[in-house]
């Protein structure tokens, strides 16, 4: 007769519990649906550069990525070439600007015409902009056949101006 009563407490237990949990999962399906869990407003814009840069400023906006960086190697660098991807819409595109960097001196780069959502053909001002902006440089003492290439990661949020 104790086994019973051991099994109907277990299933008492199960299913009190069972009920606060779908609870607390309608909860926070209904805090997902009208957008207080929105991954869009947790996330914060940020610039993430390698040891050896120092990431100062960016702009996304419509058709074209800035992206302001500063020289720490300790030596002037020559910036090869810069590949922009965007992990948001799965494109890249190369990226213009400085060729000859001195120490501790900043250079941008200029991306452009990338930025464009293909599931809704455009993107909405106040979305969250995923991109990654590899810089290949080489030392100036060293030279080409040394070169390097690094990452910066950039979230941001798209700007119609």
């Amino acid at each position: 007769m104790s086994y019973f009563k051991r099994g109907q407490a277990a299933m008492e237990f199960l299913v009190t519990y069972g009920w606060a949990f779908l609870v607390v999962l309608v909860m926070v399906g209904a805090l997902a649906y009208f957008g207080v869990l929105n991954p869009q407003n947790l996330v914060s814009d940020r610039c993430t550069s390698p040891p050896g840069f120092s990431c100062i400023d960016y702009q996304v906006n419509s058709g074209s990525t800035t992206l302001k960086l500063r020289n720490m190697q300790g030596q002037t660098i020559n910036v090869a070439g810069s590949l922009l991807f965007s992990k948001s819409d799965a494109t890249s595109v190369e990226c213009t600007g400085a060729s000859n960097v001195l120490d501790g001196a900043e250079f941008t780069l200029y991306c452009s015409g990338i930025m464009y959502n293909y599931q809704t053909n455009s993107f909405v001002s106040g979305e969250k902009i995923k991109a990654d902006i590899g810089v290949t440089y080489y030392k100036t003492m060293s030279g080409s056949s040394y070169s390097k290439t690094v990452q910066t990661s950039l979230v941001s949020t798209y700007s119609n101006s």
